[in-house]
């Protein structure tokens, strides 16, 4: 047999074998803080952002190569939440100086990184009148346990009931909004919290465990990735406003799934098909999903 396809073979079985054994891994990829680590440069950041984490909650002051300030426009309230799992999660409430807020969301970020990593991709939407929570994992940043999805999926629900309890909410519509492995969870959050939520928004979300997987390793990899929890079962029980906002230059999680969610939802629904990079939404287009939950969400809950 020729030697390239022998080798081709033999590193095919390594990934099979790893997916089998260690599937969480293949779809988590954290970036874990000790609690001893109180600076943090953020990795491809172009303006050298490093974030000081300060006191027993590990507020983040945003600082210019980890010496002057920088002066956000936001507010940022750091906060350690207990999830079912028994881990304490590191949670952020970002709020807007200026801008009151009519809406708060409840922000599942991607399968990699930390806050850090994560909360620009969101805050360009504190500017429309949104406050955003957000919450680490187990295993990413400060939060405490290991990443699985099992834990993605507890710490999900878990971080639902601390929102909807806090005073800051309660004159504001409550949405849940997930981007990529964050819009696939939320999908199956949402659903079994819809009574505290008045809808769901998701991002660049891959339809199912499986489906990720088929486009990987095609049929095998299907075969040896355990399920756990789908979103295109559980989209279509939900019977609150939902937004599906997918990039039609998506390289990561291609089109289709996000169109394959839209078909499995229930009315009201709305696609909303964007250009750009993978969870690049709201940086690109906060004006357009602004007026996307308002007409496609909020509408719906007055």
């Amino acid at each position: 047999m020729n030697r390239a396809i022998i080798n081709s073979i033999i590193v095919f079985v390594h990934i099979f074998i790893f997916v089998a054994c260690s599937p969480d891994k293949v779809f988590l990829q954290p970036t874990p803080l000790p609690l001893t680590q109180r600076c943090y440069k953020i990795p491809g950041n172009a303006d050298s952002i490093v974030v000081l984490f300060r006191g027993n909650n590990y507020e983040p002051v945003f600082t210019k190569f980890g010496k002057d300030t920088v002066d956000m426009p936001f507010s940022v309230q750091a906060q350690f939440v207990t999830s079912t799992t028994g881990n304490k999660l590191h949670t952020w409430f970002l709020k807007h100086d200026s801008v009151p807020a009519h809406t708060t969301l409840i922000y599942m970020h991607g399968n990699s990184g930390n806050l850090a990593t994560n909360y620009a991709l969101m805050t360009p939407l504190l500017h429309h009148g949104y406050q955003i929570y957000m919450v680490d994992y187990s295993g990413f940043g400060y939060s405490q346990g290991e990443a699985t999805r099992q834990h993605v999926l507890d710490d999900g629900l878990s971080f639902v009931d601390f929102v909807c309890s806090q005073p800051q909410v309660s004159q504001t519509k409550i949405i849940l909004y997930g981007q990529s492995f964050g819009g696939h969870a939320s999908t199956v959050v949402a659903h079994a919290k819809q009574a505290q939520l008045d809808g769901l928004v998701i991002e660049a979300a891959f339809s199912s465990h499986h489906d990720a997987m088929t486009g990987i390793l095609g049929w095998l990899g299907r075969m040896v990735t355990p399920e756990l929890f789908s979103a295109k079962d559980s989209i279509g029980l939900i019977r609150k406003p939902i937004l599906i906002i997918h990039s039609n230059e998506d390289d990561i999680v291609p089109l289709y799934m996000g169109k394959r969610l839209y078909e499995r939802a229930q009315q009201p629904k709305y696609l909303l098909e964007i250009g750009g990079c993978h969870v690049c939404g709201p940086q690109l287009y906060d004006t357009i999903i602004s007026k996307a939950i308002r007409t496609n969400i909020l509408h719906y809950t007055n």
